[in-house]
């Protein structure tokens, strides 16, 4: 368990995660499809993300401080795909972070941020806690009312060498796996989203009548349905192929080929899905049904 009812799916059992089938992203879709179909509250990808981080990159010291406390929902891990910081050496034992993390999902209640800084030799992660000198948390206004972002600024953060994630300079491909596991989980919560939507908008068909017929029984608004099942199930099989491409760690060309191919499909699906739901008649009555927060989603 992860906080807000989140699965810890995609990191090992000896880490206190794993997955019935061993394959724990390809799982995890199915938990962020369902959060995405009711509008969940719950930091499922920061959560996810981290917890991941430190089961491949932590050492046995920063596992045992910080993962037993994400697993029981205790504390909740900022992580952020937009991150401009650097970092530089103090001495050999400690560092100096400066930068800026937004929007961190979750961030005015997370405990610890995994932040990625630009030095010398390339990019490091860091797990540094929150109330840390130097870090400033900013809560961030939107229109999301089960999820709340934050900007956190660090203005020469120092911390010590133990809270490296990884190698000093050699987070890249790290960076890389944690903001595909993040996107392939956005994906899944947007379509379950969109299947709900659709859902909404068969059941409106039925209920509706015209000429003394259903509206679902007229023809050019079943192509229509038919048109939006299909890009539907499109986006959830491409989401599915990204996945098995992050989880067996195939090529780096072939994950990002994956990966470019999921977030066009889902953003088409998702234009599609909302803007032509219905012929024009129909498509405002329905999406005067559909409930704010499954739209904004």
């Amino acid at each position: 368990q992860l906080p807000d009812g989140s699965l810890a799916g995609d990191f090992g059992e000896q880490a206190g995660g794993g997955s019935l089938s061993g394959r724990g992203l390809e799982d995890l879709l199915l938990v962020a499809e369902e959060m995405g179909r009711l509008v969940a509250p719950g930091p499922l990808v920061p959560a996810n993300v981290v917890a991941g981080a430190l089961s491949t990159d932590g050492t046995p010291a920063q596992r045992e401080r910080f993962l037993p406390g994400i697993l029981s929902g205790e504390h909740v891990p900022g992580w952020s795909a937009r991150v401009q910081a650097e970092v530089v050496a103090d001495g050999d034992d400690h560092f100096v972070l400066h930068g800026r993390a937004m929007p961190v999902e979750a961030g005015d209640r997370a405990h610890a941020l995994l932040v990625t800084a630009s030095g010398r030799t390339g990019p490091t992660q860091f797990l540094v806690p929150v109330d840390a000198d130097g870090i400033t948390v900013t809560p961030l206004a939107g229109t999301d009312l089960v999820r709340r972002f934050a900007r956190i600024d660090l203005d020469g953060v120092r911390v010590e060498r133990s809270a490296v994630l990884g190698e000093v300079g050699g987070a890249g491909p790290a960076l890389a796996r944690q903001r595909s596991i993040a996107l392939v989980l956005r994906s899944a919560e947007t379509t379950g989203a969109m299947a709900r939507v659709l859902e909404m908008t068969i059941d409106y068909l039925g209920d509706r009548y015209a000429a003394g017929r259903p509206l679902s029984s007229y023809q050019v608004l079943k192509h229509y349905l038919a048109d939006m099942k299909l890009w539907l199930e499109a986006s959830c099989g491409v989401t599915a192929l990204a996945a098995r491409a992050v989880h067996d760690q195939t090529d780096e060309a072939e994950a990002d080929h994956q990966i470019g191919d999921l977030e066009r499909q889902v953003r088409r699906v998702q234009a599609r899905l909302q803007g032509r739901r219905l012929e024009r008649h129909v498509a405002q009555r329905v999406r005067d049904g559909v409930p704010a927060l499954v739209q904004q989603r």
